[in-house]
Order: C-alpha cells, then sequence, then structure tokens
C-alpha cells in the first residue's frame, strides 16, 4: 500500500465528537467518520438517548445527567457536531419521536407521540 493510501484510509477513519442536548443532560457522541453524512445527526441523537433510557453508557457516548431529580426527554432534543458548538444556526433540533423510532423503543415514541398530539390539540 502507498503511503498515499495509507493516508487516505487513516483520515477517513478519523473520529467526530457531536453533543446532544435534552431536558437537564447532555451527551458527547463520538462517531465514525464512515458513518453517511445525512445520517450522523440523527445516529449521534439515538445513541445519547438509548444510553439515555437505558441508565448506561453506550460505547462512544459520555452521558451526563445534570439533575437526577428532574431529567428526562422532551419534543424535541438538540443536536450539534462539536466544530459548531459556536454557530448556533448549524446546530439540529431533532424531533425526539422520530428518534425513538429510530432506535426501535416503540413504547417511549407512543408516550412522545401522545404528548406531541396534546401539545397540537391545546394550541402549544
Amino acid at each position: 500500500m502507498t503511503l498515499m493510501k495509507m493516508m487516505k484510509r487513516t483520515i477517513l477513519h478519523i473520529d467526530m465528537n457531536f453533543f446532544v442536548t435534552g431536558h437537564n443532560w447532555l451527551a458527547k457522541v463520538t462517531l465514525e467518520k464512515d458513518i453517511k453524512k445525512s445520517d450522523r445527526y440523527t445516529e449521534a441523537t439515538t445513541r445519547a438517548i438509548e444510553s439515555l433510557l437505558d441508565q448506561e453508557e453506550k460505547e462512544g457516548v459520555n452521558l451526563k445527567v445534570l439533575n437526577y431529580d428532574d431529567y428526562g426527554l422532551g419534543l424535541i432534543t438538540l443536536t450539534y457536531d462539536e466544530k459548531d458548538s459556536k454557530k448556533e444556526g448549524e446546530h439540529r433540533v431533532m424531533l425526539t419521536s422520530n428518534i425513538l423510532a429510530n432506535a426501535g423503543r416503540w413504547d417511549d415514541y407512543k408516550t412522545i407521540k401522545d404528548y406531541e398530539e396534546k401539545c397540537k390539540e391545546e394550541g402549544l
């Protein structure tokens, strides 16, 4: 293997850090760079929420609960690439229900979806 191919292979496998925040919790999620760019925010958010729900840090997830008496999931979850931490316009607002569906957490999905509907009915 040539030096150029080795360098290119190394560059392609650099990990990327994303931050995911919810109600009184945050997570730093390290993703492999070979994950499709369009899937990175969803994947980071899914891994963080799974860690929160399972009450354990999954591989590549550093979870921090800020207040164990008052934390949880809301309708939205904020996600951003570490390099964009100061650029709020680059932060992504993710619908928590979509993330729960992606994770196959159907009971939690239904709970959040029911709450979404209640908020819509009440005009919130």
